[in-house]
């Protein structure tokens, strides 16, 4: 892909390319919203988290997460995913 194609500053008529654009950005956000939650260091924010866990005395180990997150990362990206599809 075109790095160039994707400089929201660029004005183009090109339907296609901007077409391209907007599905590029959507996956990054369903992907950066998603990580997170099939791994632990999938975001700061889940490292945080788990450390305040720890700190109040549960003990969430990796493999607990991971399993955790196998379940609802599948979930939720089907959801999302329905939800892009009934939006267009």
């Amino acid at each position: 892909m075109d790095i160039d194609r994707l400089d929201p500053n660029a004005h183009t008529t090109d339907s296609k390319a901007l077409s391209r654009l907007k599905n590029f950005r959507i996956g990054l956000l369903i992907g950066v919203d998603l990580g997170p939650n099939l791994s632990v260091t999938g975001s700061l924010a889940t490292i945080l988290w788990l450390q305040v866990i720890r700190r109040e005395g549960e003990e969430i180990g990796f493999l607990q997460f991971l399993r955790v997150g196998a379940v609802a990362m599948p979930v939720a990206l089907l959801t999302v995913l329905g939800a892009r599809l009934l939006i267009g």
